[in-house]
């Protein structure tokens, strides 16, 4: 019982998932907490996310005692820049989109003259209270400042047969350390392709900045990673279109649920190419070849870009890396994590969120159990060339994106597809 009421938790879509408005000062602004903010003047946008900014400011009033003097914008860098000139001394920004800021040449540096000073989080049912009572439409997301976007529904179908029948899972990783999961960009992209039958996995990589059309903005091209903003939905079409495939389920879970998740299983054992010491995080050292990591290095490990030379493509690699050790850990021959796979994911509620169905995830852990089977995992990324260009979710600013190698693209539909046709791929396949 506490197996399956443990799935329960996390076999869910992302209709719950909150939104966060975040309450931005310039870094030496003397402020501390909102009893500070009384007299200062606020910047907001109207026109889009209006919902989400009533809730907030009601928030605001309601703890400063009164009403707030504010100043209206039309966008999200309209809105940053008064904070920059002094116009505003606080401004409420999506906090979604307050992360794309920094991805900008405008506001490169926002992280460093900007401060999050606080979050007023919603959740959906919130956001649905305030729809019916302000105003918006019916397909208004709340997590979406740009309520003329396309919703994009569900774009799962799954197997009839999860033991039988090749299935392909999105892993979506959150750049978030909330203890509940929100819609957010998606800095880890990754197809991992299953034939229960071969025993054979392909992971798929697609960096976070590759410029892709963007389904939710009616296909105007757009940073990957901005796509997971509208919703796990969007993300899945965009690869499933791709690559030219069917994706079957998700998995979604923020940096919290992944320490978690590798905790649980007493640590992993992954593989590193190259000696190197993180640049992100100090204090944290990788030698060439096998790695013992607990949660935080590991995570430190999947986040490292600033070491290398090929920066976030080793780190897509290193993060297929990391889940190939996850995968090898659950399926050795009498796993204690196959055993305990109820409480591991209880451990994780609200941090990891994947549609699959309760009676799904049993099945593959009982074939486990029972065949105690050898996988063969294998990896591939698709990589480009980086430029600057506009994008749909910041259509007035130039943001680093990496153009598409198409031959790579087609070279990795055809792995999907001989994995799906039961074939068993070699190192010299996946180069």
């Amino acid at each position: 019982y506490k197996a399956i009421n443990a799935i329960n938790k996390i076999t869910d879509d992302d209709s719950s998932l909150e939104a966060s408005v975040g309450i931005y000062v310039l870094k030496e602004d003397k402020a501390q907490t909102i009893a500070d903010l009384k007299g200062y003047q606020f910047g907001i946008m109207e026109g889009f996310d209006d919902v989400n900014t009533k809730v907030a400011t009601d928030e605001i009033e309601k703890e400063l005692g009164g009403p707030i003097e504010t100043s209206l914008y039309a966008s999200v860098t309209e809105v940053a820049q008064a904070l920059y000139d002094g116009v505003d001394g606080a401004v409420l920004i999506n906090v979604a989109y307050a992360d794309l800021l920094s991805e900008t040449e405008e506001f490169a540096d926002w992280e460093e003259k900007a401060r999050l000073l606080y979050e007023v989080e919603i959740s959906s049912d919130t956001y649905k209270q305030y729809q019916a009572q302000y105003g918006g439409g019916e397909d208004d997301d709340p997590d979406i400042p740009d309520q003329t976007t396309v919703a994009i529904k569900d774009q799962t179908k799954p197997v009839a047969s999860i033991s039988e029948e090749p299935f392909i899972v999105y892993v979506s990783g959150s750049d978030t350390r909330a203890k509940v999961l929100k819609k957010s960009r998606s800095d880890v992209n990754i197809l991992v392709v299953v034939n229960p039958k071969s025993k054979m996995i392909l992971l798929l990589n697609t960096p976070r900045d590759y410029y892709v059309p963007n389904p939710a903005g009616n296909g105007t091209m757009d940073k990957l990673t901005h796509l997971g903003l509208y919703g796990v939905n969007n993300s899945i079409k965009a690869l499933a279109d791709l690559y030219d495939c069917e994706v079957n389920y998700y998995g979604q879970i923020n940096f919290t649920g992944f320490e978690k998740l590798i905790n649980s299983l007493g640590g992993i054992d992954v593989y590193s190419p190259k000696s190197f010491n993180s640049g992100n995080v100090k204090g944290y050292h990788f030698e060439k070849g096998w790695n013992y990591m607990d949660g935080a290095k590991a995570l430190v490990f999947a986040r490292e870009r600033y070491a290398f030379g090929e920066g976030d493509n080793m780190r897509g690699k290193n993060q297929m890396r990391v889940i190939s050790a996850i995968i090898t850990k659950a399926t050795k021959s009498k796993s204690s994590v196959l055993l305990n796979y109820g409480s591991i994911m209880d451990s994780m509620s609200g941090m990891f969120v994947t549609n699959f169905e309760n009676s799904e995830i049993e099945e593959l852990v009982k074939m486990q159990l029972g065949d105690n089977a050898e996988w063969t995992i294998k990896s591939y990324a698709v990589s480009g060339t980086g430029t600057s260009a506009k994008t749909y979710s910041m259509p007035k600013m130039r943001c680093y994106v990496m153009k598409q190698n198409k031959k790579q693209v087609a070279k990795a539909t055809e792995l999907i597809d001989r994995v799906e046709r039961g074939d068993i791929l070699t190192d010299d396949d996946v180069k």
